[in-house]
């Protein structure tokens, strides 16, 4: 054991060193969020009309113009979604809210039912196990009570305060549009003035980084709006009621790999079932096998070697920052790991953690 540690000493340091540091980065961002959250929004919304402001200027259009034009569109286009979704969503969580407690009480009936049923099909299954099952699906529903009814809550008392968020966001908007302007000063400031450490980890981050942040996030909303308009225009079809809210809640699940729109469709089959909705339980399965299909041919050909990372480690990145840092943490885990994947391919990491070189020799065991 010693000589495990006298070997991989300085491997462990640096390893530990790392999480360390990364953990401080992103308690530090919640941080800057907590306080500064415009602040923030304007480097994002900077990030993301950049491409469209300088393909004006190569059109040979000024930066004030092509600035103006960008920033104009994307006010209109925000606000335009803003104010639809907020009376679209508000309204469908508000009925889902009123019709919960009808839609459990119609599936503990249908439930009790099926058991009776099953007893009477198979004359071997014991009454004990039938109230048992019974005694168990109410202690279920008064759980499933506790915990969604304040869920429910909670959302709706968020959308009560969507004017505060919009706020920000227009606020973050503005300064955007004052850093689209200043750019160039920023950047000659920054080339004068900045110590050559950080301008080598700002230019690693912008050219490594960054980019691939500002294309994945590109590629998740653009895949996010297709399986989107997919859920809700099958659901229109189908005349499922809150469509425009189960559509939006299936797109942005899909962010969570593999299993994002199970989480959406399998208890939702499953209640189906169980009270009857036969036809429209197998439409849905229809739908799910569509989406699940659309998506896993596009996403490789949008999203592209912007990741580059295996569904297994992106999953257990999200479980890991979930568990740490809750919403957020599903958020910052891709984002994360295309920092460590250019880390990695970049080399910092074998001058970080550095291992000695005789133990990827061959040895004869």
């Amino acid at each position: 054991m010693v000589s495990f540690y006298k070997t991989f000493a300085r491997a462990i340091f640096g390893l530990v060193l790392l999480f360390v540091t990364a953990y401080l980065l992103i308690e530090a961002g919640k941080f800057a969020f907590a306080i500064a959250a415009p602040t923030l929004y304007s480097l994002l919304i900077y990030i993301l009309n950049k491409p469209l402001i300088e393909w004006l200027i190569r059109k040979n259009i000024k930066r004030m113009i092509a600035t103006n034009i960008v920033y104009l569109v994307f006010i209109a286009v925000f606000v335009v979604a803003a104010l639809g979704m907020r009376g679209t969503v508000f309204s469908e969580i508000r009925e889902m809210i009123q019709s919960y407690p009808y839609e459990m009480k119609v599936f503990v009936e249908k439930f009790h039912h099926w058991a009776g049923y099953t007893q009477s099909k198979y004359e071997h299954l014991s009454p004990n196990v039938v109230d048992f099952l019974q005694r168990k699906l109410t202690t279920i529903q008064e759980k499933i009570g506790t915990w969604s009814s304040p869920f429910f809550l909670s959302v709706l008392q968020t959308f009560r305060s969507f004017w505060s968020f919009v706020g920000e966001w227009m606020a973050g908007v503005i300064l955007a549009y004052f850093l689209s302007l200043e750019v160039e000063l920023w950047r000659k400031f920054f080339v004068a003035k900045t110590p050559n450490t950080f301008k080598r980890i700002y230019f690693f981050l912008s050219q490594k980084v960054f980019t691939s942040i500002s294309t994945y996030i590109k590629a998740r909303l653009l895949l996010m709006l297709i399986l989107f308009v997919i859920l809700f225009v099958t659901l229109l079809y189908f005349h499922v009621q809150n469509a425009f809210t189960v559509s939006l809640l299936g797109a942005l699940l899909d962010i969570i790999p593999v299993i994002g729109l199970a989480m959406l469709f399998l208890p939702w089959l499953l209640y189906l079932f169980i009270v009857g909705s036969h036809v429209l339980a197998y439409k849905l399965i229809g739908l799910w096998l569509f989406a699940f299909a659309i998506k896993h041919i596009l996403e490789p050909k949008i999203i592209g070697d912007s990741l580059g990372v295996s569904p297994y480690i992106m999953l257990s990145a999200m479980i890991v920052f979930y568990a740490v840092w809750g919403i957020i943490g599903l958020i910052l885990a891709p984002l994360f790991l295309i920092l460590l994947k250019a880390l990695y391919v970049e080399g910092y990491f074998r001058k970080w953690i550095p291992i000695p070189k005789e133990e990827f020799e061959r040895e004869n065991l």
